[in-house]
């Protein structure tokens, strides 16, 4: 069987205890080339039901678990589980043709007259993604990112991502617990889980909302996994930037009126305001992650000469199903901030473009 050559394991003595997950005729192959060997099969059990119902305790007395289905759902569950009890564990065949792997092989015995030892060991090299999501509405998810996020065994994501986009994941999927304040701690979370992954052989997909390299420490990132030896795909994404704006009918540029464009975040990496250029009544300005410091922001503009008429859009949860858009004058932006509760992402557009194709009251 094709499977023989890759795992190559030996019973000597008695036998030894196994666990064989799957279903279908694959599965069946791996019982029965178990139980040749010499080893008791103590059950067989369907991949989903069994990661989840399953504890460290379960298979501490089991010196193996075959794993042989084409889902990626529980598989680093399964191989937690399996290092926990320091059990070994075959997988076969998933995904593709080339995975086929033994990952974290460990000898529960230390001793080969306990009556097991491993005569060959493949390796594969797990990859790491960096996927853009887009604004939030799955259908403006690109192509090859939604791809390659279904073929993945694991994803790691934060609390931004819309549950919409989540639903897609049919991996292992790792939500981080990022709010502010919190954002180091939960990076370096991200990058633990992502680390550990790959080290186990995984095809792991960082999911970044928008686009990974547009204020996400998307290129962080890439520097982290290189430094890991590691070269990350990143696979581009929509931003809500640009995809926010024309969402809400709001074109950052136009002729006519504007020419041009900046963006900016309104939360550096020192917790210091962006450094604004002077008014100019011919650029849009687009602001993220802002509305929590509006007041100090107002100040800046102020003394840059952007007048109190100009007109102003906070855009929620861009292309989200509760998606809203409020727009007024930038006189008024604070009051307005205060007066509503701002849901985030949210973004802040400034600018003559505002108008463009959409009328508000003056000042």
């Amino acid at each position: 069987m094709e499977f023989e050559a890759g795992m190559n394991l030996v019973w000597k003595g008695k036998q030894k205890k196994v666990v064989v997950v799957g279903q279908g005729c694959r599965a069946k192959q791996l019982y029965t080339y178990a139980v040749r060997n010499g080893a008791q099969v103590v059950t067989m059990a369907d991949v989903r039901k069994w990661a989840d119902n399953f504890t460290c305790k379960d298979i501490s007395e089991s010196h193996l678990v075959m794993v042989c289905d084409k889902r990626s759902s529980n598989l680093f569950r399964i191989s937690e589980l399996c290092q926990q009890s320091k059990s070994l564990l075959f997988v076969l065949g998933d995904f593709d043709s080339s995975d086929v792997w033994i990952e974290d092989v460990h000898d529960c015995t230390s001793s080969e007259d306990e009556g097991y030892r491993s005569t060959e060991v493949l390796d594969r090299r797990g990859e790491i993604f960096l996927v853009g999501a887009g604004p939030g509405d799955p259908g403006l998810l690109t192509w090859h990112g939604r791809r390659v996020l279904q073929r993945a065994h694991v994803v790691l994501a934060d609390k931004l991502i819309p549950k919409e986009i989540l639903a897609l994941v049919r991996g292992d999927l790792r939500i981080a617990a990022k709010y502010p304040g919190n954002a180091n701690q939960a990076q370096e979370e991200l990058n633990a889980w992502g680390a550990r992954a790959l080290r186990q052989g995984h095809t792991v997909v960082r999911l970044k909302g928008g686009d990974p390299f547009m204020f996400g420490r998307g290129g962080e990132e890439v520097l982290f996994y290189r430094s890991l030896g590691y070269e990350p795909t990143v696979v581009p994404g929509i931003s809500s930037l640009l995809g926010g704006p024309l969402l809400a009918s709001i074109p950052v540029t136009h002729r006519g009126i504007a020419d041009q464009v900046l963006f900016a975040t309104g939360r550096r990496q020192d917790d210091a305001i962006p450094s604004l250029p002077k008014y100019a009544s011919t650029r849009t300005l687009v602001l993220a992650m802002a509305l929590h410091r509006v007041d100090a922001i107002l100040e800046d503009l102020e003394a840059l000469d952007y007048p109190r008429s100009l007109p102003v859009a906070i855009i929620e949860r861009a292309s989200c199903p509760d998606t809203r858009t409020l727009t007024t004058r930038l006189g008024n932006l604070g009051a307005l901030a205060k007066a509503e509760p701002i849901r985030q992402p949210a973004l802040l557009v400034i600018g003559n473009t505002v108008t463009a194709l959409n009328s508000i009251p003056p000042l």
